[in-house]
């Protein structure tokens, strides 16, 4: 009987050991789908984020697009101008050449052309130095929206993790549930 009394006491304090296992059990799991309830809010979040910046890359990009248009025509523009006043240099040279009473006022006029011509061929330089620079910034904002999709793409991959570790973490709510004294 003594042994009887003896497997029921050690039944007993086996059964205590469980209860205590299983309440931590129980506990961690509870404490694991708060966590993944946090995660998927902030991924969820980032998303949202994410998706805001895609947006605004896009409507940069049309701006830019359109600077890099306006930009063009400014360009050709400067070139017709360009042309124009080389065509009134030659001019100038001829008149100058062929009467010496008005040598003085064509020289002036000459000066200013040249000057003119000076200005339009750095006006013409600063243009192609803006051309070039937005189609850097073309090209590092099209880098960006490239990468701001891929991550967009790696945060729905995380979404649907985090609902199946919440569908994990139910699960194993419910049958820890059924171990409960």
């Amino acid at each position: 009987m003594n042994s009887s009394l003896e497997s029921v006491e050690e039944g007993v304090a086996l059964s205590r050991e469980s209860d205590v296992a299983l309440s931590e059990i129980v506990t961690r799991a509870d404490e694991s789908f708060e966590m993944a309830a946090k995660v998927e809010h902030a991924t969820e979040e980032q998303a949202r984020s994410i998706g805001m910046v895609t947006e605004s890359i896009h409507k940069i990009t049309g701006m830019i697009e359109e600077i890099k248009k306006a930009t063009d025509e400014q360009s050709r523009a400067s070139d017709g101008i360009s042309m124009t006043t080389e065509g009134m240099q030659d001019i100038t040279r001829q008149v100058e050449s062929t009467t010496i009473e008005q040598s003085k006022g064509i020289k002036h006029i000459s000066t200013v052309i040249t000057e003119v011509a000076e200005k339009m061929q750095s006006v013409s330089e600063a243009t192609s130095a803006q051309k070039s620079a937005s189609s850097n910034v073309l090209g590092v904002v099209k880098s960006i929206r490239i990468k701001t999709e891929e991550n967009a793409s790696r945060v729905e991959e995380l979404n649907e993790a985090v609902k199946n570790l919440n569908i994990q973490a139910d699960n194993l709510k419910e049958k820890t549930d059924k171990f409960k004294v």
